[in-house]
């Protein structure tokens, strides 16, 4: 093989490696939320905390029978419930305002979505990203759902805040300094 096929063998099965990690990721989280997770609108975490949000985007019968050609979407994100919800028995429309930064509010169809919350942990082991790219520094946590993700902060010993950036932490990609990752 030439020089020029092999580097984009190389590339092909690095980022096919990452796809098969983040989707392995992602169905761990879809499992683990079912267990662990808070869901709306059966409950609804107080006005103004904090919390981590899964959204899982059009999850319906329907949506179910098309995954082989519409792929599902997983929205996770730091958020507040504002304490506004729209209740509507007779429609069977519930939906909730969620702020996720500073500046933005958004009103979530929790009958049309899948929608879960999780408080914060309140301990965190900082993390390294240590692969392809830029490095980054965060948070993480052994904690179900938690385990899968980072979120990224300039100072680990902070809580995260609302708009800070999550990653999925795979585990070839990611250390902890209380369990280094062995490559």
């Amino acid at each position: 093989m030439n020089e020029i096929i092999e580097e984009g063998l190389a590339a092909t099965r690095y980022t096919l490696q990452a796809y098969a990690a983040s989707w392995l990721a992602l169905s761990q989280i879809a499992d683990e939320i079912q267990e662990v997770g808070h869901y709306v609108p059966m409950l609804l975490p107080p006005p103004e905390q904090t919390v981590l949000l899964i959204v899982l985007r059009d999850a319906n019968a329907m949506t179910a029978k098309s995954l082989h050609s519409n792929p599902p979407e997983m929205m996770i994100a730091l958020a507040q419930h504002t304490g506004q919800s729209i209740r509507d028995e007779a429609e069977g429309y519930y939906a909730d305002y969620w702020r996720t930064s500073p500046g933005a509010i958004h009103l979530i169809d929790c009958a049309k979505e899948a929608v879960y919350w999780l408080p914060l942990p309140t301990q965190w082991q900082p993390t390294k990203y240590v692969g392809w790219g830029t490095p980054l520094q965060g948070v993480t946590t052994n904690k179900p759902v938690f385990k899968h993700l980072c979120l990224h902060t300039q100072r680990p010993e902070l809580t995260p805040e609302l708009a800070d950036p999550i990653y999925l932490k795979t585990h070839h990609q990611w250390t902890t300094e209380e369990a280094p990752c062995v490559h």
